[in-house]
């Protein structure tokens, strides 16, 4: 598998979860308040944090790999 295959598999995981994290929040809620704003919150922090997570753990394996050379 080549470089852009694994790009573009991590980058559907993770539009994947993004897709499911805000659909639970507005499936969830009927009307715009402070729970509905706090859940969307988290599921964007979350995001976030599983993205940057990915994109540490790609650097890691990338250096493991030039260094085995």
């Amino acid at each position: 598998m080549g470089f852009f295959d694994k790009l573009k598999n991590g980058l559907n995981k993770t539009k994947t979860s993004f897709d499911e994290k805000i659909n639970n929040v507005f499936s969830n809620f009927r009307k715009v308040d402070e729970d509905f704003l706090d859940e969307l919150e988290e599921a964007l922090i979350m995001s976030d944090i599983n993205i940057r997570k990915n994109y540490i753990k790609s650097k890691k394996q990338n250096k493991k790999r030039r260094y085995k050379r």
